[in-house]
């Protein structure tokens, strides 16, 4: 095997390892559960908390030179803009929720401006998809959080 069918096949193989992958974790959450549990499940994917929440587990990536300072800009940003765990809890345990809050999350789905890009290329599957906006915005508008037009 020469050095070119070898580069060529390693590319490929690279190349499908990161499809399957992509596919495996870029997945809506399992219709199987309450829209309660797909929102959190949404909100957990999507990395919402890490960025957003006061004490962010960093991600092993933080300490690296150049990248580690962006990241740690972009979520001291991201925080002083929007705190959600707050959020995050209420819905998961049933709480009353708080309704300025959770139409920020809407508006950010419906403008598809969160999670930002710069966040997407390195967490792979965490960019809201169309049906996953529209799982939330069903149990908001379902639960009289909003109304529908909001939409």
């Amino acid at each position: 095997m020469n050095t070119t069918t070898k580069i060529i096949l390693g590319a490929t193989i690279l190349a499908l390892a990161f499809i399957l992958t992509y596919r495996a974790i870029n997945q809506e959450p399992s219709d199987s559960l309450s829209k309660r549990d797909q929102v959190l499940a949404i909100m957990d994917n999507s990395g919402c908390i890490l960025c957003h929440n006061a004490n962010p587990k960093m991600p092993f990536y933080s300490n690296c030179p150049l990248l580690g300072g962006k990241l740690k800009r972009d979520m001291k940003a991201a925080l002083d803009s929007f705190e959600i765990y707050s959020l995050y809890d209420s819905i998961a345990k049933g709480g009353e929720i708080d309704t300025s809050k959770l139409a920020k999350v809407i508006m950010s789905m419906e403008e598809g401006t969160m999670p930002p890009m710069s966040y997407t290329i390195f967490r792979l599957g965490s960019a809201v998809k169309t049906r996953e906006a529209e799982i939330v915005l069903e149990w908001a508008t379902d639960n009289k959080y909003i109304y529908k037009k909001l939409q």
